[in-house]
């Protein structure tokens, strides 16, 4: 039954870090969307192929790219003995602080949980997702993930990870100042270096 069907999910983009709330607080931004789309192959490997404005930035070995570490654990998870194929379709440009990797790490583990019909809960989605964080910056940070899956405002946080969405006021409005040029590849992994762990 599960050997035919295709799965699509989108992710809409995020901004996290806002305040005192490091690693902890987020919010979705409903301007960008990564879509992905999976499906169940006879083979026991994750293939990623991308498509979209941003595709060609992507790396196609699924333990670099957000995409894959997710859809191997869920895999896992399953105990089903098949591969998956990962259509990335990105539409976020990576490097701009808009969440980028998350979003697509969001899109494939929610797409991943309905195509196995695991249907795991939003704090095991978004621990899953962050995964894909790790693959991207060498870090599982659970914030941007959480607000591509979940929406709204949102509170990641605690072991075990709990994690909260809180829909903002109707009019708010919401400025993100994005840089113009790209930053470095692996900006996030360098970034988390310069800050003091105490």
């Amino acid at each position: 039954m599960i050997l035919d069907q295709r799965v699509r999910a989108e992710a809409y983009c995020s901004t996290a870090n806002l305040g005192a709330g490091f690693d902890v607080f987020a919010l979705t931004l409903s301007r960008y969307a990564d879509g992905v789309q999976v499906r169940i192959t006879s083979g026991q490997t994750v293939k990623i192929k991308a498509l979209g404005p941003y595709s060609r930035e992507l790396p196609r070995t699924p333990n670099k790219n957000s995409a894959g570490p997710p859809a191997q654990a869920l895999l896992d998870k399953s105990g089903l003995n098949t591969g998956v194929e990962i259509i990335v379709e990105k539409n976020i440009s990576p490097g701009l602080g808009l969440g980028s990797s998350g979003a697509t790490a969001a899109a494939c583990t929610k797409a991943m949980d309905h195509l196995l019909q695991l249907g795991l809960s939003n704090d095991e989605l978004v621990k899953t997702a962050s995964l894909g964080e790790a693959a991207a910056s060498g870090s599982p940070h659970t914030d941007n993930v959480a607000a591509s899956l979940l929406g709204g405002f949102v509170i990641a946080y605690g072991k075990p990870l709990r994690t909260l969405s809180v829909k903002p006021p109707g009019k708010l409005s919401v400025v993100v100042v994005s840089p113009t040029t790209r930053a470095p590849k692996n900006k996030t992994g360098l970034a988390r270096k310069l800050i003091p762990r105490k």
